[in-house]
């Protein structure tokens, strides 16, 4: 019999294992493939990143132009900067997207198996290895392929960092059974039933407990670490973290929950806390001393928040119905961005930016409405626009071809995963921890993103946890009838 449930085991794991292999190839041949169509992608640098990383090498200095600035996240220039110091060039950039892009699909594969998504974990991994914006800006010398990744460790991280209380006594019970420890076959404390078993159990449902509290605490201390880092490559992560605490308070059995349990609650957020202050203080403490101002985002913010909010762009695109704001609007708009903000010292440019966007939706508060709908459209378009992917396609008949079937095929390809993910929010399970964290996670950015400047780009590191939930809603649909009603009682 033991024999048998040893192969049986080996058996899983090879299969696992086998399966894995093939993502992670079929990862590596997409994305491989897709960089070396254009090689030169990677080396244009749109956002300045590489800029900011060479004056790191050069110059060690967090700069642009020579001057100190907290206008972009530091963690990728830093990133490009250590790659760029040890002697590699734009090819070993290109590498390292592709090592984060097969880190982010076994990613997606540990946090579905956390999850129980059984075999349809491959289904999530999949989506994950082949998803079109993933695998486009992968290409590019930009922040999503590595946020995306750690945005995946922070969830797999915060799946592990749960408090006792709101899981139930599991572990508990696991080591009753070892003992022939029950509580169900007599009304008396567990104590009672450990005398009886002896002073063995006591001490092993006593240090069993006092243990996973400690590694509760710990995966806590690593999420804040991870989150923290994750907000030095995108400051939009900060808006997920009020909502995973929330969850985490109001989760499982938080009503059976005694004094030990509460507090040991309050130790986890601590922690979680604690390591996200940890790791966002060298760069708040930098800017204090640089800048005069301990910044712990960027300068970038009000630029962003004014660009979504700001006359030229409602006229031309709300009033005007234009479905891409016009380059002679938005240089209009960028001239007079750079007159109000002309002579400022960063911090004080940043709070002229968001001072007349407010002032902006003031004055048009119906257009402030349209634009906020027109951004989350934008943001959750399942296929580009025309412009995205006109880099792919030759000049000619033939390159509009290309380009239009592009649009259709990756629109059809995100319509799929779309309707799977809403199957799979219908779930009951899904709203249970830590399958809440998912649709935390996708509110969060949603709603940081119906303010500021967005577009479909800016989901791209979000689609791991919509690749979840469409393998659940795939999982869910293929189940008997009877089960698909239970989940969604």
């Amino acid at each position: 019999m033991a024999h048998s449930r040893r192969g049986t085991v080996n058996s899983t794991l090879r299969h696992h294992c086998t399966a894995a292999c093939i993502l992670v190839t079929v990862t590596l041949g997409a994305r491989g493939a897709y960089l070396l169509t254009d090689p030169r992608r990677i080396t244009r640098d749109i956002d300045a990143y590489g800029h900011i990383a060479r004056q790191l090498v050069d110059h060690g200095a967090y700069a642009i132009e020579g001057r100190p600035t907290a206008f972009r996240p530091p963690l990728y220039p830093l990133v490009l900067a250590l790659v760029w110091k040890l002697g590699g060039g734009y090819g070993a950039v290109a590498a390292l997207h592709l090592v984060l892009g097969t880190g982010t699909v076994v990613l997606t594969l540990a946090l579905g198996r956390r999850l129980g998504l059984g075999r349809f974990v491959y289904l999530a991994a999949a989506l994950v290895a082949v998803d079109p914006l993933l695998v486009h800006h992968g290409a590019l010398l930009m922040t999503e392929t590595l946020f995306t990744f750690l945005l995946m460790f922070v969830l797999f991280s915060f799946a592990h960092a749960v408090p006792a209380g709101m899981r139930g006594n599991r572990g508990v019970a696991k080591t009753e059974q070892v003992f022939h420890v029950k509580q169900s076959d007599d009304p008396a404390p567990v104590a009672v039933h450990a005398q009886r078993a002896g002073f063995r159990a006591t001490v092993a449902i006593a240090f069993g407990s006092a243990s996973r509290q400690c590694g509760f605490v710990g995966w806590a201390l690593l999420s804040g670490i991870l989150l923290g880092v994750a907000a030095l490559c995108r400051p939009s992560v900060w808006a997920f973290l009020p909502l995973a605490i929330a969850a985490m308070t109001t989760s499982g059995e938080r009503q059976r929950a005694g004094t030990g349990r509460r507090w040991h609650a309050c130790a986890t957020i601590g922690a979680l806390l604690a390591g996200t202050v940890i790791a966002v203080s060298p760069w708040a403490l930098r800017n204090w001393r640089v800048l005069g101002s301990p910044v712990v985002t960027t300068t970038h913010g009000g630029q962003t928040f004014w660009r979504a909010n700001n006359a030229w762009f409602y006229d031309a695109c709300i009033g005007g119905g234009a479905p891409v704001w016009p380059d002679e609007s938005r240089l209009a708009w960028e001239r007079e961005m750079k007159r109000v903000t002309a002579g400022l010292h960063a911090r004080a440019a940043d709070r002229v930016c968001y001072r007349e966007a407010r002032k902006t939706i003031r004055s048009q508060p119906g257009d402030f409405a349209a634009a906020t709908g027109y951004r989350l459209a934008s943001f959750w378009r399942p296929w580009p626009k025309r412009d995205a992917v006109s880099d792919a396609a030759q000049p000619g008949a033939g390159g509009n071809r290309l380009a239009v079937g592009a649009q259709v095929l990756i629109g059809a390809f995100y319509a799929v995963e779309f309707v799977l993910a809403f199957v799979g929010l219908c779930r009951r399970t899904t709203w249970a921890w830590p399958w809440m964290l998912l649709p935390a996670l996708l509110f969060s950015f949603t709603l940081v993103h119906a303010f500021y400047w967005t577009d479909m780009r800016m989901r791209g590191p979000l689609m791991p946890a919509v690749a979840l939930l469409a393998a659940a809603g795939a999982r869910s649909i293929a189940q008997p009838p009877s089960r698909r009603a239970g989940e969604r009682e």
